[in-house]
This record gives C-alpha cells, structure tokens and sequence, in this order.
C-alpha cells in the first residue's frame, strides 16, 4: 500500500487533477476491496460489511469527484454528500468490526 500511495504521488498533475484530486484516496479503495475480497474468498462473514463499505466510499468519492465541475448546476455543491458518505462508511466498519471482530482476550483488560 506504501508503493500505491507513492505511485500515486508520481502520477501526472492532469491525472490527479481530473477527479478533483480524489486520486489519494486509491490506495483506501485498494485497502477496503482488497481485504473484503480476501474476507470474501476466506468465507468470513464480515465481507458483505467490508465490501458494503467499500461500495458506500465509490459513491462518497463520486461525489467528491464531481463536486467542482457540478458546481455551477449546484450552488451550494455536492462536497457535503462526501463528508455525509464517510460516515456512513465508518458506521457501517465499526458495525462489521463489533459484529464479527474477535472478544479481545480476558487478560487485555486486567
């Protein structure tokens, strides 16, 4: 992931500046379907709620993405719908990790 975000930063001024910057957020969309695909594959039963997340923050960063060029369309923009999607995301992660995460072990909390 490291590598990803240093790609990233070498990437074209014109590529990142076509979705609004949203370019630095790739390696949290490879992070959050990579580790629902692997829970996924696993057959663990916290994937639905990583990939339901991950699909929640494609629709965040769609908003994101698109907020200046709407801008004229849109007084008051669309950034909001950004913010708004991230914690929903968050609840829904949060929610997966209370769900399905493991107790955490008797002595940890001695």
């Amino acid at each position: 992931i490291v590598g990803l975000g240093f790609l990233v930063g070498q990437a074209p001024q014109w590529l990142y500046d076509a979705p609004n910057g949203s370019l630095s957020y790739a390696p949290a969309f490879v992070i959050l379907f990579g580790i629902g695909g692997y829970l996924m594959a696993d057959g663990h039963p916290a994937a639905r709620g990583v990939i339901a997340a991950g699909a929640v923050f494609v629709l965040s960063l769609t908003f994101r993405s698109v907020d200046m060029a709407v801008c004229e369309a849109v007084p008051v923009g669309v950034h909001m719908f950004w913010h708004i999607f991230n914690g929903v995301l968050l609840g829904i992660l949060c929610f997966t990790a209370a769900r399905h995460g493991r107790p955490l072990p008797s002595y940890a909390c001695t």
